[in-house]
């Protein structure tokens, strides 16, 4: 036998495998086996124990040469024959029914380290790293750590094939390697011999949505002439603008050419759609014709579609028309960042495949390549800091192809060797390039919402200058050239240079608001001239036009001269329509004041009043209805105030009575539209005194006129807008009586009109009110009950009206509802399912053109809502692109509409548990800045009204949170200031507040942590003994993990582990795996209290 000094050696159980001689052996026995068997041997000994697909063993050994899984099968069975093991009683490999093979056996590598292969490839073309670029097809020699992911995209692009639609989204965080794992994971899979599974693609084309130099049609256009099955092109270039009108109008000729080029062949064409998400800045129109074109590809049965995005895009793409249909008919694939494991395989196996290796460390005993490993896993975006850092410890390897720690050292580690390089490369432009560098960062990237995503620019687009620098840029390789529909272009090597170049990160965040106004204006641009400059198209009053006002004088570079007409066509417009406006207004206070004298001298000239008064009522009901209603969707209700004041003014002291019966309804519904208002607003006790006097007015109607539906409507309405005042302040018996009356007396008018569809919805909201008081009193099946009702009502009012999208919003708020009840029950696996249906339902309200801010919020809101529930599943890097979108969205509708209430409220509480999330991933420092902006924004709020309860209890939850952030960093004295700020703001919470007691007990549970850390054991005794007594009988029949959390860590906190297991046992069954709680369970087993 050899030495065991031999280096490409391990053992699997009691077997010595060496994979370059193809053998295994043990004592005197010694067996040579064949290739693919030491392939299969080798790779299953390097994945840690971890379940592996038959799908990724095919992936990574046979490399698409095969057709089913049989070799897969056939190999191991033959493997198991060779190491004498029994698939019934497996030492080696076992079998996991329905999922694929792992391995029993202990494994030890030679050098003490797992590796995914240790057999030596060779790779003789230069460096196997790539820098900031992508690696490509010509790369999936050197391609590893990406075999699960591979795996299981081939799977859900054969899937999707074979159920009509060859469209599968690729969607991740930035830096995740999306592009990567298509073009040299899946091309060169695809392009094999044998293709995968019997799935293959004769010819494939690609092009970059993002900011695409031409037309995107033309661009998509020309990426498919670039299809040359067998060496023929199935379009000339020639014919390329053609084609592109063929794409727009003519999808038949298209899907014909093709398949009378590929008639006779069972393979596929296949294009991929790099950077999706740049189709959110541009033209819509466009955008809808390219998405339409690759909808026919994908379903032609000839042509696979494959796009990737970054997922903190992904609420904007699927907002986009024709898009979310083609995803839901096709597939997606969500790729994560690397674990350790394939992280290991991504820095080890291209070395060991080019010669190379690592360096050890003279002083620590440490490998280069442990080094990076752990600083790559400490950074969920960190593939492309990872690659430039291995190249540029490449470019300076020793004679003997050693990366060393010395230059590893020099360049300032992992974080530093992009910003460090970067910033020498900067300041050793000239003086020139340096002037012109700020234009061109103003030309290289587009902000949408939070996100900051890389333009391609054309080489003529840019001044001498400009061109100067960015040859200069270009040869350090920050920048790469390009050609795009045969335009020159550049663009950023990668966008990580967006995120760690210190210089350009604080320029983005400086110039922010200037970018994204000019994105806003250039998309609003292209669609005024595409739309025939129609003067709805231009832009409205606010800040984005006085933000157009002075870029369009001051930019540098300069908009272009088209954007410049459309933004004085804009300001001329506004003008007209502030005097328009001021008009309107001064006509209202006159007619207020003529209907006010006339009421004085009614006896006088009692016709003449009449007449003035109608006038003033239709006046009033056209503000106060068609207005309101618009100025609703866009949440622009402070516009209505001074109207609404003096509204107030003309209708006090009437006399109801003596009104006809339309002129009551007409003034109830007014005051009722002051009270939502003043609401809105801030202003609860205003809004009280409004739907008092509303519900005075009819009560006396009614009791005249019994058969007056909308008057039972009408009161409806305000039994509900009382019950929301009193369930925000807490007050939840007083809030069930009211909506108790609600059902009441909608149920009264659907028994009136039945055929009306607006009675049924009315029904729908009063059980769906009744079921979110029964979900926070705790009683799940009355609100399961409620809900299911409200659904029905509202799936009835749909069938009615098919055309009415408003109710897919409101079918979306009972979904939501229905979610929290299931999450209440443990069922978090429903609840989130339920939370698909919400997004989905929502995207079904989507009209046509921009979208209202109405429809944002609720996007907003389902955004929150999934990001909440997958972060209780452990689905961290999704939750934190939802709670981004959230998050995104929120903020810009607090920036167009500053005082609505409601909307700050939801930003604060998104903040919060952003917050909480960074907390629970070991990023005690950002929390902390969460909770400060959520703080704030709450302080502001309770300035405005402070009897808002849930905005109070908000607080606290935030200051509980902010509280344990500072206890993990050791911040003793403003962890406790935060926890007793919790506890004061929490005050006596009533028996009924079941959620906010448990809230209590959290913010107890962490003063007296805080407490037994300082010394202090008598007060911490009283908080967690308090905390323990009011948790523990709420467990002891509960399924809700927002109960079981708090109870384990407090039964843990007091040494009682034993009684505590059962309860984390419910919670494993349920699925439960949030950040924070399991890193408590994590430190609790390892003996540390968190």
């Amino acid at each position: 036998m050899q030495s065991s000094d031999d280096p490409t050696f391990f053992s699997f159980g009691d077997w010595t495998v060496r994979p370059a001689q193809r053998t295994i052996e043990r004592q005197d026995e010694r067996l040579v086996l064949e290739p693919k068997l030491i392939d299969v041997l080798t790779y299953l000994a390097g994945t840690g124990g971890e379940v592996v697909s038959t799908e990724q063993l095919l992936a990574a050994c046979w490399r698409g040469t095969f057709y089913g899984d049989n070799p897969v099968h056939k190999t191991v069975a033959l493997l198991r024959k060779a190491l004498q093991d029994d698939a019934r009683s497996p030492r080696y490999i076992a079998t996991v029914r329905k999922r694929g093979y792992q391995v029993v056996a202990k494994v030890a590598f030679a050098d003490a380290r797992e590796r995914a292969t240790v057999g030596r490839r060779s790779w003789n073309d230069g460096s196997p790293f790539r820098g900031l670029l992508a690696f490509g097809s010509e790369d999936s020699d050197v391609f590893f750590g990406r075999a699960r992911a591979t795996a299981e995209l081939l799977r859900a692009i054969r899937r999707s094939d074979a159920d009509g639609c060859a469209f599968v989204l690729v969607a991740g965080p930035s830096g995740c390697g999306k592009s990567s794992l298509v073009q040299a994971g899946i091309v060169p899979s695809l392009l094999g011999e044998a293709g995968h599974d019997g799935l293959r693609v004769s010819a494939w084309t690609s092009f970059v949505a993002r900011t695409p130099t031409s037309p995107l049609i033309e661009t998509l256009a020309g990426a498919l002439c670039r299809w040359t099955p067998g060496g023929r092109p199935v379009f000339v270039d020639s014919e390329r603008h053609a084609l592109a009108k063929a794409l727009a109008n003519d999808l038949d000729f298209v899907i014909d050419r093709i398949e009378r080029e590929t008639a006779g062949r069972d393979d596929r064409l296949l294009i991929v759609v790099d950077a999706m998400e740049g189709l959110v800045t541009q033209p819509p129109d466009q955008v809808a014709t390219a998405i339409r074109a690759l909808d026919r590809l994908a379903r032609s049965g000839r042509v696979i579609v494959l796009g990737t995005c970054r997922n903190d895009f992904y609420p904007q793409l699927m907002a986009i028309p024709g898009l979310l249909a083609l995803k839901h008919d096709g597939g997606s694939y969500d790729l994560g960042s690397p674990s350790p494991g394939e992280m290991a395989q991504i820095i080890r196996l291209p070395t060991r495949a080019a010669g190379l290796s690592f360096d050890r460390d003279p002083q620590g005993e440490r490998m280069l390549d442990d080094v990076l490993l752990e600083a790559a896993c400490r950074h969920a975006t960190a593939l492309p800091l990872l690659q430039y850092t291995l190249q540029a410890l490449y470019e300076v390897k020793d004679d003997d192809g050693t990366l060393t720690f010395a230059a590893y050292e020099a360049m300032g580690g992992l974080e530093g060797a992009l910003a460090q390089r970067a910033e020498r490369i900067h300041d050793s432009l000239d003086a020139r390039a340096i002037r012109a560098f700020p234009r061109l960062l103003h030309r290289l990237v587009a902000v949408a919402g939070d996100g900051v995503t890389a333009r391609t620019v054309r080489w003529i687009d840019i001044d001498d200058d400009e061109q100067h620098a960015v040859r200069q840029l270009i040869d350090a390789r920050l920048l790469v050239s390009l050609l795009e529909d045969d335009e020159p272009c550049f663009t950023l090597a990668h966008e990580a240079l967006l995120r760690h170049w210190p210089r350009v990160a604080d320029w983005v965040q400086t110039h922010r608001a200037d970018l994204r106004a000019r994105a806003r204006i250039a998309e609003m641009a292209a669609r005024w001239a595409a739309e025939g400059q129609r003067r709805e198209h231009l832009i409205p009053r606010g800040q984005l036009l006085a933000d157009a006002r002075r870029l369009s004088r001051e930019a540098h570079p300069p908009l272009d001269a088209d954007q410049r007409r459309f933004v004085r066509l804009s300001l001329r417009h506004a003008r007209y329509a502030m005097m328009t406006l001021a008009g309107m207004a001064a006509a209202i206070a006159v007619l207020a004041v003529i209907s006010t004298f006339a009421a004085v001298n009614a006896r006088k000239a009692e016709r003449h009043a009449e007449a003035r008064r109608a006038d003033a009522e239709s006046l009033l009901d056209f503000m106060l209805g068609d207005m309101n209603e618009r100025l609703d969707a866009l949440g622009r209700l402070d516009l209505l105030d001074e109207v609404t004041h003096r509204a107030m003014q003309v209708m006090g002291g009437h006399d109801w009575k003596s009104d006809a019966p339309e002129a009551v309804l007409r003034q109830a519904k007014a005051l009722r539209e002051i009270g939502e208002i003043r609401y809105a607003r801030g202003d609860s006790d205003g809004a009280i005194q409004a739907f008092q006097s509303a519900d005075t007015s009819l009560a006396h109607l009614v009791k005249e006129h019994p058969d007056q539906t909308e008057a039972y409507a009408e009161r409806g309405k305000l039994a509900y807008w009382r019950g929301q005042i009193a369930f925000g302040r807490g007050k939840y018996d007083e809030t069930k009586l009211e909506w108790r009356n609600y059902l009441e007396q909608a149920t009264l008018r659907a028994k009136l009109e039945p055929d009306v569809p607006d009675a049924w919805q009315e029904l729908s909201y009063a059980h769906n009110c009744l079921g979110s008081i029964a979900q926070r009193t705790d009683n799940a099946e009355e609100a399961t009950s409620e809900f299911d009702i409200s659904s029905s009502l509202k799936r009835r009012v749909l069938g009615m009206q098919p055309a009415a999208r408003k109710m897919w919003l409101e079918l979306a708020d009972t979904m939501s509802w229905e979610a929290s009840v299931e999450q209440q029950r443990g069922k978090l696996r429903d609840a989130l399912g339920h939370l698909v249906q919400e997004r989905e339902a929502v995207h079904a309200a989507r009209e046509s053109g921009e979208p209202t801010n109405l429809w944002l919020y609720r996007r907003a809101l389902s955004d929150l809502h999934l990001a909440r529930a997958r972060a209780d599943l452990g689905m961290i890097a999704q939750a934190e692109s939802d709670y981004t979108a959230a998050a995104t969205t929120f903020a810009q509708l607090v920036r167009d509409v500053p005082d609505n209430r409601k909307w700050q409220r939801d930003l604060a509480l998104t903040r919060s548990q952003q917050g909480w999330l960074a907390y629970g991933t070991g990023d005690a420092a950002l929390a902390l800045r969460r909770y400060a902006d959520a703080g704030e924004l709450l302080q502001k709020l309770l300035a405005v009204d402070g009897k808002v309860n849930d905005w109070r209890t908000l607080l606290a939850v935030n200051r509980t949170w902010e509280s344990m952030a500072h206890l993990r960093l050791g911040d003793l004295a403003p962890a406790a200031t935060a926890a007793n700020d919790a506890l004061s703001l929490f005050g006596d919470v009533p028996a009924t507040a079941a959620s906010s007691r448990v809230l209590r007990a959290l913010a107890d549970m962490t003063a007296g942590e805080i407490a037994r850390q300082r010394g202090d054991a008598s007060t911490a005794s009283t908080h967690l003994d308090r905390a323990f007594t009011e948790l523990r009988p709420r467990a002891e029949k509960s399924t809700d993990p927002r109960v079981l959390d708090p109870y384990v860590r407090i039964a843990t906190l007091l040494g009682h582990q034993d009684e505590a297991a059962p309860y984390l046992e419910r919670l494993r069954q349920a699925g439960y795996r949030a950040p924070a709680f399991e890193t408590f369970v994590s430190h609790t087993n390892q003996g540390k209290m968190q």
